[in-house]
């Protein structure tokens, strides 16, 4: 039996072959694996799939049919996507902007409906921005990467709200930050 390993794609051929399988529409790529020699290897994807590249890596088991060297993808033991795409992927940075706006932007959804619409579309943008900015200084913080800010509380929610935007209801501290 084959191993299963990490290939590395050095050259993908422009020809392709597709064809019908009981799973539907395959497309069939040729590349070449460094490491594996100069014989073609084939690797079935589904249409809608990211195609092979060269530089990409690759989980699976290389055997030959008989017909030719083919590829079969596998999942990785560590859970990683299998036959793997390696191109673009998101480093910390964005994955917590991007958690941050998510969540700023729920609690300016809570916000817009608590003032009944009564804010315009530049106000609601603003007040994301800041929630947003907010959220991710302060994972910093909790992480203990860099110093926690010199802002008061009421500084915090003047940032967002305007002083006549708090509600006189609420005291200053029941702001949700």
């Amino acid at each position: 039996m084959a191993e299963s390993k990490e290939y590395t794609v050095s050259k993908v051929s422009p020809k392709t072959k597709t064809w019908e399988s009981k799973y539907g529409q395959m497309v069939t790529y040729y590349l070449l694996l460094e490491g594996e020699g100069q014989e073609p290897v084939e690797i079935n994807k589904k249409p809608d799939s990211t195609p092979p590249k060269a530089g990409d890596t690759i989980y699976g088991t290389l055997t030959d049919s008989g017909f030719g060297m083919k590829f079969k993808s596998e999942k990785r033991p560590d859970g990683a996507r299998a036959g793997g795409y390696s191109g673009y992927q998101k480093d910390d940075k964005e994955i917590r902007a991007l958690s941050c706006m998510k969540e700023a932007n729920s609690f300016t959804i809570a916000w817009l409906q608590e003032t009944k619409g009564d804010q315009t579309a530049e106000r609601g943008n603003e007040v994301t921005r800041a929630r947003a900015q907010f959220l991710y200084n302060l994972v910093d913080e909790l992480k203990g990467t860099t110093p926690p800010p010199a802002q008061s509380d009421e500084d915090k929610v003047k940032a967002v709200f305007d002083d006549d935007e708090i509600p006189e209801d609420k005291p200053k501290n029941e702001i949700p930050f």
